[in-house]
């Protein structure tokens, strides 16, 4: 029996966004599109170097003896638990989260509490990335799932045209031959551009 690739959880564009826009009008190359569309989304994700999609997820992060902490994925969207401690994880100290404050980048500010001095001792549980569901999101998710069918279209091109390095892989049960470059530099220009990478 044949796994059917599917798209990842993570992927940043639909199969038929990138059938319409590549011009495709059948299903006969969807394994190679699916194939493209994750390591896109994957690539993508690297160069803004976080998590783009709204999920909830655990941090455990180094105490910095201040009230504020940085969490790696932003947009934060909620903070739903903070908690450290000064010793093992058996003696968990819960932060007081009232009044807490999140920037664009996802600075956490605790007007009431500081995140102790520490190596991995705070650990946070957050609902961060970009939800469909909020508008001013919609709009960097619809700016993501553009740049995510560029580069299918640039790996569908180097497909075509044998440039890069050629990688053989099984994609639904059958050997095909996958070129492998990293994100031209005009992509890499836009999220910058989109201001999609953190700033340092």
């Amino acid at each position: 029996m044949l796994k059917v690739r599917e798209l990842s959880g993570l992927a940043l564009a639909d199969l038929e966004s990138v059938r319409e826009q590549l011009g495709f009008e059948d299903d006969s190359n969807d394994m190679t599109l699916i194939e493209f569309i994750n390591r896109a989304s994957s690539r993508i994700a690297g160069v803004c170097k976080r998590n783009l999609l709204a999920a909830d997820r655990v941090y455990t992060l180094d105490g910095t003896g201040t009230p504020e902490i940085i969490i790696p994925d932003y947009p934060v969207n909620s903070l739903d638990h903070a908690a450290y401690r000064l010793g093992e994880w058996n003696a968990d100290y819960i932060v007081d989260l009232t009044d807490y404050s999140i920037t664009d980048y996802g600075v956490v500010w605790l007007p009431r509490n500081v995140f102790p001095r520490g190596t991995q001792n705070v650990r946070l549980t957050a609902n961060t990335g970009y939800d469909a569901d909020i508008p001013a999101h919609a709009l960097v998710l619809d700016d993501l799932r553009d740049v995510c069918i560029d580069v299918v279209r640039v790996y569908w091109q180097r497909q075509t045209n044998q440039i890069g390095d050629v990688a053989d892989v099984s994609v639904g049960g059958r050997a095909e031959r996958f070129i492998d470059e990293g994100l031209p530099a005009s992509i890499i220009r836009k999220l910058y551009d989109l201001h999609l990478v953190r700033p340092t």
